[in-house]
C-alpha cells in the first residue's frame, strides 16, 4: 500500500510538471529571438530592454534608425 501511495505521488508530480511545461512555448516571446529581432527597429529594441537591446544594437551599428 505504501509503495502504491509513493507511485501515485510520483505520477501526480510528473503530470503537474508536464501540464506546466505545455503552457510555456520556446520562442513564444519575441525578445528571446535575439539581435535579429531587437535590431530590426528601434521600437523592438526599446521593448526588449533599453539597457541591453538598444545599447547592443547601437554598439554594433545595426539597423536602428535614430
Amino acid at each position: 500500500m505504501r509503495s502504491l501511495l509513493i507511485l501515485f505521488c510520483f505520477v501526480l508530480a510528473v503530470a503537474s510538471f508536464l501540464v506546466e511545461a505545455e503552457d510555456v512555448l520556446v520562442g513564444n516571446e519575441p525578445c528571446t529571438w535575439g539581435p535579429s529581432f531587437w535590431c530590426a527597429n528601434r521600437q523592438n529594441a526599446e521593448k526588449c530592454g533599453p539597457e541591453v537591446a538598444v545599447k547592443f544594437c547601437e554598439s554594433t551599428n545595426w539597423n536602428i534608425p535614430a
